[in-house]
């Protein structure tokens, strides 16, 4: 049973894992389009207020990518689907491949290397949650855990 605003909604294990892989595969269809290097993306904004929301949003996009790709390792391991691990396969590689291509624009564009930081609240006690469990529950919480995980910086 899960509590979803003021209402109840009960799932079965199965329909719930189904359902976020679903959700969590044409999200990440999304977030791979819209992080994708416009062909105009050639040097830094020339305006100081947009070079300071650049520089932000990158290093901030950066730091949380590094807390997915940490969060997808073990589902690689522990999924018992195989839509799941190729999911935690495919975010671990997009969004390694993401940092290094805005680690790039930061240093080109403006002299700055960022290396990535995973010191957010919950990151950490999420890690040992997700250790802890195995099998459906882990599914589950992974999927529910990565949702949350990406609902910022969709806003963002």
């Amino acid at each position: 049973m899960r509590r979803h605003h003021s209402a109840t909604i009960r799932r079965s294990p199965g329909a719930t894992v189904r359902r976020a892989v679903a959700l969590s595969t044409v999200f990440l269809g999304f977030l791979a389009l819209a992080l994708a290097p416009p062909a105009a993306a050639s040097g830094p904004a020339r305006d100081k207020r947009a070079a300071r929301f650049e520089i932000a949003f990158m290093r901030e996009m950066i730091d949380h990518h590094e807390m997915g790709v940490h969060m997808a390792h073990p589902c690689i391991e522990k999924a018992v689907h195989a839509d799941l691990r190729r999911l935690c396969r495919d975010i671990a590689r997009v969004q390694a491949a993401e940092i290094k291509t805005m680690q790039k624009w930061l240093r080109d564009w403006y002299r700055i290397d960022h290396q990535p930081s995973m010191d957010h609240p919950g990151h950490h006690r999420d890690m040992q949650t997700l250790e802890s469990l195995s099998g459906a529950k882990f599914e589950i919480a992974f999927l529910e855990m990565m949702i949350e995980h990406h609902l910022p910086a969709v806003e963002e």
